[in-house]
């Protein structure tokens, strides 16, 4: 049964067991959120702009004023900043990551080339087992704002 016409797949992975894991700069970096104190806007601020200079690539320059402009934003609206980083807690559903070369419709990977969360590799380990495959990989990309895609890219 068909359900859907194509799939985009941005920044992601099967993870499988071979693949090499997200950066220690990363690891290093999201273990100190648990001392965070989530209360204090300023400590919260200063964390998110840290965060996103730990991701960002080396094709565009990092504007801290503007990610501190973002991250001001961000703040501002959340009703519990302290669960921007729970998604890493969600378990379930191991069952299907065996199962990418199932996938039989157009599919699009999206990848940058220096991740450094999910690593280039799983991008690429990702487009060696899709039966329709299109994919993009975006050099010297990471996990970046810039101000002309206003975007993660």
């Amino acid at each position: 049964m068909l359900r859907v016409l194509t799939i985009t797949l941005l920044a992601t992975t099967n993870f499988a067991p071979d693949l090499p894991p997200m950066e220690e700069k990363v690891i290093q970096y999201f273990t100190q959120a648990a001392e965070i104190d989530w209360t204090k806007e300023e400590v919260v601020i200063a964390f998110t702009v840290g965060k996103w200079k730990v991701l960002a690539g080396s094709k565009h320059p990092f504007e801290e004023k503007r990610i501190n402009e973002l991250a001001v934003e961000e703040v501002k609206r959340s009703q519990n900043i302290a669960s921007m980083n729970n998604h890493g807690l969600v378990t379930g559903g191991e069952s299907y990551l065996v199962r990418t070369g199932e996938i039989d419709v157009p599919t699009l990977v999206i990848h940058g080339t220096e991740d450094p969360i999910i690593p280039y590799a799983h991008g690429v380990a990702l487009a060696q087992r899709l039966v329709r495959l299109n994919c993009l990989l975006w050099k010297e990309q990471a996990m970046s704002f810039t101000k002309k895609t206003g975007f993660v890219s």
